[in-house]
């Protein structure tokens, strides 16, 4: 019998002879409808949560797969791109790059071994040169697709407008599409 329950930004999957915590799944509705505190903790914002339910959405950055190694690779947005709230993120499609099994859960946890947390960098870069670093912290999926997050440890600070995107990986990555998703456009 499998159990499968929701703690935090975590999934945990846990059967009568294990626990396994798959730390890498993200849950971007709780992160759309709560911002960080002072205090590092997430207190939820009805302000925020309006937004992100009309105005929310995933851009594509990259409608052809690129390839993603050691050199930066620079990628200007068609419009800036900006967060609402501090969970947008970068999203890569390495669906091509994971084995398909079955189950969505091993899916991420060969992700999570493939591409290991801090293995690809990216840098949102304003109009005047300020830039936020982003590190992939984990993967997530879907029934068919299967993806690395990149995100900012403290949060996307929101309201500024994000022309650029550069990226690397100490983990080479063929063929991959890059995506902003966020809860606004």
């Amino acid at each position: 019998m499998h159990r499968i329950r929701i703690t935090g930004n975590y999934l945990h999957e846990s059967t009568p002879f294990s626990l396994k915590s798959i730390a890498a799944v993200r849950f971007p509705l709780y992160e759309a409808l709560s911002f960080h505190s002072m205090l590092g903790a997430r207190v939820w914002n009805p302000w925020q949560s309006l937004q992100a339910l009309f105005l929310g959405g995933i851009t594509v950055l990259t409608p052809q797969p690129i390839d993603i190694g050691a050199t930066w690779v620079r990628i200007d947005a068609t419009k800036p791109l900006s967060a609402i709230t501090s969970g947008a993120a970068l999203q890569l499609d390495i669906t091509a790059l994971v084995p398909p099994p079955a189950n969505l859960i091993d899916r991420m946890a060969t992700a999570d071994r493939l591409f290991p947390r801090g293995c690809v960098h990216a840098r949102l870069v304003t109009s005047t040169g300020s830039e936020v670093a982003l590190s992939n912290a984990g993967a997530a999926a879907s029934d068919t697709n299967t993806y690395l997050i990149v995100d900012a440890s403290s949060g996307v600070p929101t309201g500024i407008k994000f022309p650029t995107v550069i990226i690397s990986a100490t983990c080479s990555m063929k063929k991959v599409t890059l995506s902003w998703q966020n809860y606004s456009k």
